[in-house]
């Protein structure tokens, strides 16, 4: 079995589902996709979405990380990356869906805006890489202009993205308290917000606070070491 996983380089997310081929030892090759031109570039190859990752795996096609989770535990079903446990599954789901739905959306946010006005602020994970985002202020600014129109990043949000951050890490530790994340065996979970924590730890505005914090045990836990 062999899969190509579709991506953008310096993505957080798109960097999830390697965790997760490489938990279920499948064999996959890696696709980065140009920001933007992926929108076009996914559905002329067959995927029903627009949106990265992607993953084609056994004829397969499947979009988004929670997705992606389930279809490899169908594919190969060990080792797992959901508890059999009904009540530790609806944990573990529980943390994903935060991940998913909440978090990501704010730390896909702030790193991108961070970027735009201050490169120098940000330093990519090494296993993730970086944003293909120019030096140049005036090019950086257009090309990005599309991302932050389809993200709905402004000024005003992103303050907000700050503000909510400490109580999004507080609900984090708390999955960890409660072994949905960084528990035992490492889950879906674990692969789909760790990129997200170490993409957080890259920011200059956020790092001093969040380097002591114990979701940080879920980056060394799971990423590659630096």
């Amino acid at each position: 079995m062999k899969a190509r996983l579709y991506g953008i380089r310096g993505s957080a997310p798109s960097y999830s589902p390697e965790l997760m081929l490489r938990h279920k030892g499948i064999p996959y090759r890696r696709v980065n996709l140009i920001p933007d031109r992926h929108r076009k570039r996914l559905p002329a190859k067959g995927f029903p979405g627009s949106t990265v990752p992607a993953l084609l795996v056994d004829g397969h096609r499947v979009q988004t990380n929670r997705a992606i989770a389930r279809a490899l535990d169908e594919i190969a079903p060990e080792p797992r990356l959901f508890p059999s446990s009904g009540s530790a599954r609806a944990e573990v789901e529980a943390a994903e869906l935060f991940g998913d739905e909440v978090f990501q959306q704010a730390v896909r946010r702030i790193v991108l805006w961070s970027l735009v006005n201050d490169p120098d602020s940000v330093t990519p994970d090494p296993a993730v890489g970086a944003l293909p985002i120019p030096r140049n202020a005036w090019l950086r600014h257009r090309l990005t202009r599309p991302s932050f129109a389809a993200f709905g990043i402004t000024d005003a949000v992103v303050r907000n993205d700050f503000k909510a951050l400490p109580r999004m890490i507080d609900r984090l530790e708390g999955y960890i308290a409660s072994g949905a994340l960084a528990g035992p065996e490492p889950n879906a979970a674990d692969f789909e917000i760790a990129p997200l924590i170490a993409a957080l730890l890259g920011v200059a505005d956020v790092a001093p606070n969040l380097i002591e914090s114990p979701a940080t045990m879920l980056v060394r836990r799971v990423m590659p070491p630096g």
